[in-house]
């Protein structure tokens, strides 16, 4: 194996073991509130945290594949988290616990695909844009 190809899979192995990471983390928080709404005992916590961390395994090596920047999962998921508690308080909604949880899985999703869906936009307008230029005669006066 040539040593660029070694270097880009340690890259992306790095890149994977991170995003793994932070989506366990992810797992294991919404792993223990779901335990704080059955009022579990230590064992029920940990029971919990691991079956969260169980599920969100699997999308963390997902993302990791086609994501370089775990930190924008964690954004999105603090970000989804806030927005859903203030969601709940302002329509004095009485499953808070739950709708912070959906909005935190759900804002570490958009966290870690939108920058990749806006930079691909970004570049098929870019592409779009010379082709268009290079098709329009440019007249001269």
């Amino acid at each position: 194996m040539s040593e660029s190809r070694r270097s880009s899979a340690h890259r992306l192995a790095k890149q994977v073991l991170w995003m793994v990471a932070y989506w366990l983390g992810i797992g294991a928080i919404l792993g223990c509130s779901i335990a704080l709404r059955h009022q579990a005992d230590p064992r029920g916590f940990v029971c919990f945290a691991i079956a969260g961390m169980m599920v969100c395994c699997l999308p963390g090596l997902v993302f990791g594949l086609f994501s370089d920047r775990p930190d924008h999962s964690l954004h999105g998921a603090l970000g989804g988290a806030l927005l859903g508690l203030t969601m709940a308080v302002c329509l004095h909604l009485d499953s808070r616990s739950e709708i912070v949880e959906l909005f935190l899985l759900c804002g570490g999703i958009v966290g870690v695909t939108l920058p990749a869906y806006v930079n691909g936009l970004i570049k098929l307008a870019s592409i779009a844009s010379r082709r268009l230029s290079m098709r329009q005669p440019h007249s001269t006066r």
